[in-house]
């Protein structure tokens, strides 16, 4: 992402090398955090390959999983233009590489470069944070619902397109880790898995997901809930 960004504002060589240079390389195995809820921003991480998942924990101990990053994406980036600790804690779902850029050298190419404020801005704008665990933890919709959200919101990292129009999911998420995102029990979302593969809607294989028509699923899903 910061990457992205050094070529919109066109940066110059001396800029690109310093960009490159300033940049701490993290190695994280699965399970490891990057950062920890209520701890001190010292920066903006990028990760450059892996996954991560990003969890909230409430003021009654309540643990949310409300957004899942991938390579290419920015975590940390709330608190570092909050000028606040992290309001969640950064677990890694697999084994990630990732580049931690410090909130000074930030600050002086934010300074140099003024455009890079106009690209934070927008990525904080578009920016899938905790009001998606509304969206995927109201109790009020049922479970095949909230499953189907989920799938819309990880669709953009790990979805592809087959030749025959299908949408294979390849997830980082576990059944486990899928009932906790979406607060229902493990036999919940089990049966709201068969019940989408009776429908010939969705198949479930592992962490692999096959939709043979997204539109379809949508829509049948939205009509289910509105009965």
């Amino acid at each position: 992402m910061m990457a992205k960004f050094a070529r919109s504002a066109d940066f110059d060589q001396k800029d690109i090398d310093a960009y490159k240079s300033c940049c701490d390389i993290l190695y994280f195995d699965q399970g490891e955090n990057i950062f920890e809820q209520d701890s001190k921003s010292d920066g903006i991480y990028c990760l450059q390959s892996g996954n991560v998942m990003l969890w909230h924990m409430d003021k009654v101990g309540n643990e949310i999983g409300f957004r899942v990053a991938g390579a290419g994406e920015m975590c940390g980036h709330r608190a570092y233009f909050g000028k606040d600790n992290h309001t969640a804690t950064a677990v890694t779902l697999t084994n990630c590489v990732v580049c931690c850029h410090h909130q000074k050298y930030l600050t002086e190419l934010m300074d140099k470069y003024p455009v890079l404020y106009k690209l934070f801005l927008q990525l904080l704008a578009r920016d899938e944070g905790p009001p998606d665990s509304l969206l995927l933890r109201n109790t009020h919709l049922p479970v095949k619902v909230r499953l189907v959200n989920l799938l819309g919101i990880l669709r953009k990292l790990f979805a592809k397109k087959s030749p025959d129009g299908s949408l294979v999911f390849k997830l980082p998420l576990n059944r486990k880790d899928i009932s906790t995102m979406i607060a229902a029990r493990p036999e919940t979302v089990a049966r709201a898995i068969k019940e989408l593969e009776n429908s010939d809607m969705a198949f479930f294989s592992g962490r692999k997901v096959t939709v043979p028509d997204i539109d379809r699923l949508k829509e049948s899903v939205m009509a289910g809930e509105e009965n």
